[in-house]
């Protein structure tokens, strides 16, 4: 086993004289270390697992509430109105645009108001799986065999019920 001779916490610019790679750390979700690379020269942003297209991304039981955040702020990022990008390449599936972003990060925001509200309104699990349905985002479903919408709603449970 080799190990790695560069490593970065946030973000890393790699230069490679006619084109800059930019790593950007996703957060824990579909694998340990949810990387983004983006080369701004090509306005394409890869993402691999992290970021499927109009399908649910994956909290995990290894997710922390930062990776929750971190992912939300990334994607706000790379949906801001100046951001360049033009090409999405996922892990599967065809290539889409930025805008398809735009459902992803509505899903961290709804998930973390909604599974935060009803907690403070001292709900079940059950009663949030109930409020936060897979139905009320309808550009998303499900992928087998990753994670599932219930097992986000699950995890995001109880990193806000850590928190507290």
């Amino acid at each position: 086993m080799v190990k790695p001779s560069l490593t970065f916490s946030d973000r890393c610019t790699l230069d490679l004289g006619d084109v800059q790679v930019h790593l950007v750390f996703f957060g824990q979700g579909h694998s340990s270390s949810d990387t983004l690379i983006y080369v701004p020269q090509e306005r394409l942003l890869v993402t691999g697992g992290a970021v499927p297209r109009a399908h649910f991304p994956e909290i995990s039981e290894r997710s922390t509430l930062d990776d929750v955040r971190r992912s939300l702020a990334v994607l706000n990022r790379f949906l801001a109105p100046g951001m360049q990008l033009d090409h999405v390449v996922p892990g599967h599936g065809p290539p889409f645009v930025k805008q398809d972003l735009a459902s992803l990060r509505d899903y961290y925001q709804k998930m973390l108001a909604g599974v935060g509200a009803a907690q403070r309104e001292h709900l079940t699990l059950d009663q949030v799986q109930a409020r936060v349905a897979a139905d009320r985002f309808p550009a998303l479903q499900e992928t087998p065999p990753g994670g599932t919408h219930e097992g986000n709603v699950r995890n995001l449970w109880r990193l806000l019920q850590d928190k507290q």
